[in-house]
């Protein structure tokens, strides 16, 4: 969690602050900054909402997690079968890695 940190302090912001405007239980933020926990997707995405970053700067499995996920959602859905997973998760990366894709509004 120190991206977390750094970004914190670069912001001067504090962990009770971070965790309003993410809307999460501050004590949570108090367990992902000591290591005890690890955030969910969810939670993933509404921290790095909070600081206005992407959520893959922050945190370095969040692609990873997204990409499964994604595969697992699709497979639930009958919208594809296994050969169509390598396309997805690159489709994601592209994604992901899209040049201009910070402030552009989209969501995930």
């Amino acid at each position: 969690m120190k991206r977390l940190r750094s970004l914190l302090a670069d912001r001067d912001m504090g962990q009770s602050e971070l965790a309003h405007l993410a809307d999460i239980n501050p004590a949570q933020i108090t367990r992902y900054m000591k290591g005890e926990r690890q955030p969910t997707l969810w939670t993933m995405e509404k921290l790095a909402e909070a600081l206005q970053v992407d959520p893959g700067d922050l945190f370095p499995r969040y692609a990873q997690e997204k990409a499964k996920e994604l595969v697992a959602e699709a497979i639930a859905n009958g919208w594809l079968d296994l050969l169509d997973i390598k396309a997805v998760i690159e489709g994601h990366r592209y994604q992901q890695n899209r040049p201009g894709r910070r402030g552009e509004g989209e969501s995930q």
